[in-house]
């Protein structure tokens, strides 16, 4: 189906969810929602971009998930080109690595790097905000970052 929203100069989503098991199939439906609606200006986005910025929205929201967030809110900012998404919780930036709760994040985390351009975890006033980036233009597989070492 042909979308008829094109990618503008910036176009800006936010979804608060609740933090149950329930939030990570809702967040990917809420992401995949919005890129089917968008086309890129120029007619093509490399073929995975959705599947990846979907995967990560889920991982986002696990790894909130995983450290007992009581608040979570995704957002997801498109550019022509770009699309930032990003999870604001209230949940702490672990770096103890003999805690539990982060080697749980680290194979979600591992997944991100592997779909996206950069991605990160930064204060946020009180709460924290994790985020990645995707380029949407075509790319090489050699370009892809490998899940095997």
């Amino acid at each position: 189906m042909e979308s008829t929203h094109p990618v503008g100069p910036m176009r800006s989503y936010s979804q608060a969810l609740a933090c149950d098991h329930r939030a990570p199939r809702l967040a990917r439906a809420w992401v995949a929602g919005i890129l089917q609606e968008v086309t890129a200006p120029d007619g093509f986005w490399r073929d995975d971009i959705v599947h990846d910025v979907v995967l990560c929205a889920s991982e986002l929201v696990t790894n909130s998930l995983i450290i007992n967030s009581t608040a979570m809110t995704v957002r997801l900012l498109i550019e022509p080109g770009v699309f930032r998404l990003s999870l604001v919780d209230d949940g702490p930036i672990l770096s103890d690595s003999g805690d539990s709760r982060l080697r749980a994040q680290a194979m979600g985390f591992r997944l991100i790097e592997a779909c996206s351009e950069s991605s990160g975890i930064t204060p946020a006033g009180l709460d924290r905000e994790q985020w990645v980036l995707f380029r949407a233009g075509k790319r090489t597989d050699r370009e892809r970052p490998s899940l095997v070492n």
